[in-house]
């Protein structure tokens, strides 16, 4: 009787064994990514000097020293407040990238704060942040921060259309440095956005298409656009960085 308990036991155990090394194949290990920095400015220089360009329509940036993130500078990027409502004003400093597309793992990151609530004062659709495909004109990657709720998220515009690609998120940020990262895998399908706040994710999109159909060649800080605005507007930035990731 105790042998055949036994074997009735090294049976059950054996089968245990069996089922737990079958989970623990199927299991897939979460790739990780290991980012690389290929720009950085904090304007220590005192002017544009790490830029590829800046552009400005009905606005200015400048460099100053008023209230840097570190260091002795920042940029502070102005619109008039030009009595032009309905117009698309901007006022950016912008990087040449290296041709990415499918495939390719990106990230920016920038310190930013505002002086007013732009889009409770506003007339502003807000756009800080964008990569996009010049010189192919009309799509674009960006954070928009929206009239109607004056929540921001990541959009794709691409062929006059306007495609959220994450969830909303605040970047009410008035008078406080903030850290800004957003992250992203370029696919047709299974592309991925993440946003970060100061370090802790606090929008996503997966399950993509964050594939413009060109390569992305440019990244713009600032006022990438501001649609319809008609009152003077400040955003500041500083140590602003941009990345490539590989898995």
């Amino acid at each position: 009787m105790h042998q055949h308990y036994a074997m009735r036991m090294a049976s059950v155990n054996a089968a245990l064994t069996g089922m737990l090394l079958s989970c623990a194949v199927s299991v897939q290990p979460v790739q990780a990514i290991t980012w690389t920095q290929t720009e950085s400015d904090g304007f220590e220089s005192g002017n544009f000097s790490g830029w590829d360009g800046t552009s400005v329509s009905d606005g200015t940036v400048s460099v100053l020293t008023t209230n840097p993130n570190s260091g002795t500078y920042h940029l502070r990027a102005r619109l008039d407040g030009a009595d032009d409502a309905g117009a698309t004003d901007y006022a950016r400093v912008q990087w040449t990238l290296p041709n990415y597309t499918t495939g390719d793992l990106i990230a920016s990151e920038f310190y930013m704060y505002t002086t007013s609530n732009m889009w409770a004062d506003r007339n502003c659709t807000f756009q800080p942040f964008g990569w996009d495909t010049f010189p192919t004109l009309g799509k674009q990657m960006r954070i928009m921060v929206y009239l109607s709720d004056g929540l921001a998220r990541v959009v794709k515009v691409q062929g006059g259309t306007t495609t959220e690609m994450t969830g909303t998120f605040d970047m009410d940020n008035i008078n406080d440095w903030t850290l800004w990262r957003v992250e992203m895998k370029i696919l047709d399908t299974g592309g991925w956005v993440k946003v970060y706040k100061d370090g802790v994710e606090v929008a996503s999109g997966s399950n993509k298409d964050t594939d413009l159909d060109s390569v992305m060649t440019r990244s713009r800080y600032g006022f990438a656009d501001c649609s319809g605005q008609d009152i003077p507007l400040n955003v500041y930035m500083d140590d602003i960085k941009h990345f490539e990731g590989a898995e």
